[in-house]
């Protein structure tokens, strides 16, 4: 069962058409073609670096309308809220720890690994696959299912 908070499309990107502040929800996007359906959490960073975790102003938002610009989000969602500059940030769909643990909260048994998922797992365990981008699989009626696809 998919949890209502969050929805998800892998390979999205999309680029502040503002600078925001730190309180504004309206959140001025461009070229908005396919967003997941809402809600989704997504994270703003700064396009000067690669990865997230090396921005000290990247921003987990809760994006609740999406379609045409401007979207509206709660802000600081497990971090704080930050003023972000025009066109320099990326709005990316992600994942977050929240929901992470909320997999494993609610699962037997969460096994991380590369390669495919062994049987020696229960029924109602969750498996990350990490060789495959993080492939999430769950255990149902003693076979492995996986729950991630590509869109």
């Amino acid at each position: 069962m998919a949890n209502a908070n969050y929805n998800h499309k892998n390979l999205k990107r999309f680029t502040l058409s503002e600078g925001i502040n730190a309180t504004t929800t309206s959140i001025p996007v461009t070229a908005v073609l396919d967003p997941p359906d809402v809600p989704f959490v997504a994270l703003i960073k700064n396009k000067k670096y690669p990865d997230g975790v090396d921005d000290p102003e990247a921003e987990f938002v809760l994006v609740t309308v999406a379609g045409a610009s401007p979207w509206t989000a709660t802000r600081g969602v497990e971090s704080t809220a930050v003023s972000h500059d025009i066109g320099n940030y990326d709005l990316v769909p992600t994942t977050t720890a929240a929901l992470m643990n909320a997999l494993a909260a609610i699962a037997e048994v969460v096994s991380i690994g590369n390669g495919a998922p062994t049987a020696a797992e229960a029924d109602g365990s969750l498996y990350i696959q990490q060789d495959l981008g993080g492939a999430l699989f769950v255990r149902k009626s003693s076979a492995w299912e996986e729950v991630t696809s590509s869109t």
